[in-house]
């Protein structure tokens, strides 16, 4: 024994091996890691885009409750609710009334996390008489189901 601790071969080759041992399996053992943190962060990643679509939740149309005199400009407004997902929306304002406009279109890009796109339109009208007048709001998210809502104003002009 103290011929080989003198010499130092046996003991060192054991250590040395040993080392090298250890050292490949920490190796593996930090790839195996890596590999699992890479694929769970791909994985979220992947989730997270399929739930990040964009999807109408709720929609709200407003309208004034008082009514309106002649040449009025009737502010309209639209409140769609969303999942907080990207994308775009569309959406169609019709206004339904004697003498109405034809339908309003659009596109609105609404952001990751924005859970509220608030739509406007302000309706002029200017017609002899009394009558209600309503303004339909539809709102559609690709490949999602049109979500809609309306809201009526009456106006009233004696000239």
């Amino acid at each position: 024994a103290a011929s080989t601790w003198r010499e130092g071969r046996t003991a060192r080759g054991d250590s040395a091996a040993k080392r090298r041992r250890r050292a490949r399996i920490r190796s593996w053992i930090s790839a195996l890691i890596t590999l699992a943190i890479i694929g769970a962060v791909a994985w979220f990643l992947f989730l997270r885009d399929d739930a990040a679509a964009l999807a109408v939740t709720a929609l709200q149309v407003k309208a004034p409750a008082a009514r309106q005199g002649c040449d009025a400009k009737v502010d309209i407004t639209g409140s769609a609710t969303t999942n907080g997902g990207a994308g775009d929306l569309t959406y169609r304002w019709d206004l339904l009334g004697k003498h109405s406009p034809k339908p309003v279109t659009g596109t609105l890009s609404v952001r990751s996390g924005q859970t509220t796109v608030p739509i406007t339109y302000v309706w002029s009208v200017s017609a002899p008489g009394s009558q209600k007048f309503t303004a339909k709001l539809t709102v559609t998210a690709a490949g999602k189901p049109p979500v809609s809502d309306s809201a009526t104003f009456t106006y009233a002009c004696r000239s």
